[in-house]
């Protein structure tokens, strides 16, 4: 008796194999890009200080999936002005959220809505891939710079 439930164990852990996936359905999966792609690909270029950065709840406070950054200090580099003062990140993790940290500086990458994932080219100012454009618009950084000092 017991051979026919090993042939339809063996059966079952075979059909499993086959339509098992070995990674999440929501996979980030990304297409690397010079930083002129990356730069050609966007809808909005900029430099911003973060503010806060919190993850978007319902009434019952369950996740909606997304980040919402909080920004400030706002120097365009490409598209001009956004039209909007926060941001939006898929949650980290598989779906291509990107991780933002408040109180620092970052070049972001966005489409027209303000959304923003870690396949792009967004990252801390200070990197050094971003020196170049940090010196075409150093004139703004050191206007926001001195407003931030007392008189």
């Amino acid at each position: 008796m017991r051979e026919p439930f090993r042939g339809a164990a063996i059966g079952l852990v075979s059909l499993a194999m086959m339509l098992g996936v070995s990674q999440p359905a929501h996979a980030c999966s990304c297409l690397p890009l010079t930083l002129e792609g990356y730069i050609a690909e966007s809808t909005y270029v900029f430099r911003a200080y973060v503010t806060g950065a919190m993850i978007e709840t319902d009434w019952r406070g369950k996740s909606k999936g997304r980040v919402v950054v909080s920004l400030k200090e706002i120097i365009p580099y490409k598209g001009g002005t956004p039209p909007f003062d926060e941001l939006h990140t898929p949650e980290w993790g598989p779906s291509c959220g990107m991780k933002i940290a408040a109180a620092e500086h970052y070049w972001f990458f966005t489409d027209a809505t303000g959304r923003v994932s870690k396949c792009g080219a967004s990252g801390v100012s200070s990197l050094e891939m971003f020196e170049e454009m940090e010196m075409s618009v150093i004139d703004e950084i050191w206007r926001y710079k001195r407003a931030d000092r007392p008189e």
